[in-house]
């Protein structure tokens, strides 16, 4: 059984605890109320496997050209829910008042090489922590839906058991 890992809510933390997820979405739904936006109370969650690290280059830095937007980020996340075996995820260090924070950037296909990474990284706005060293590729593993309400892990049925 696993122990202790990471996990990734289809937006942008990486949480270490599932129970940590809870907060941020409720406040996430609440503030959303009104919108034209959907949130499920019970949110698919991805368990993520530390695959690589990533040395940080001080070109990364330099004058990025582009950012996601909004409706490009939801489009990317929802990639590893078609067959997330077939994704990996680009996560950076961000820098935030309190020190880091572990930001998923960018899913990417399972193939991609390591210059369509660097190129990523050089030519899109990410606000990564300049003191960091390494940003990191993970794996997804087989999702489950949070409930909100009770805590309860619920497998979600028809995943696959391919490892990476």
């Amino acid at each position: 059984m696993r122990k202790q890992g990471n996990y990734f809510l289809p937006f942008n933390e990486v949480f270490t605890d599932v129970d940590a997820i809870k907060s941020p979405t409720l406040t996430l739904i609440e503030k959303s109320r009104g919108e034209s936006v959907f949130i499920p109370s019970a949110p698919i969650i991805f368990p993520i496997a530390l695959a690589e690290k990533i040395p940080l280059k001080r070109d990364y830095w330099d004058e990025p050209t582009t950012e996601l937007s909004k409706i490009e980020r939801v489009n990317n996340f929802l990639k590893p829910l078609e067959n997330h075996h077939f994704q990996k995820l680009l996560v950076i260090p961000l820098k935030k008042e309190r020190g880091t924070l572990l930001q998923a950037a960018f899913c990417f296909n399972i193939k991609a090489k390591e210059a369509e990474l660097s190129f990523f990284m050089s030519n899109n706005y990410l606000s990564m922590d300049k003191r960091a060293s390494f940003a990191a590729i993970y794996h997804f593993e087989n999702p489950f839906r949070f409930e909100l309400t009770t805590g309860n892990k619920v497998n979600i049925s028809g995943t696959s058991t391919i490892t990476h």
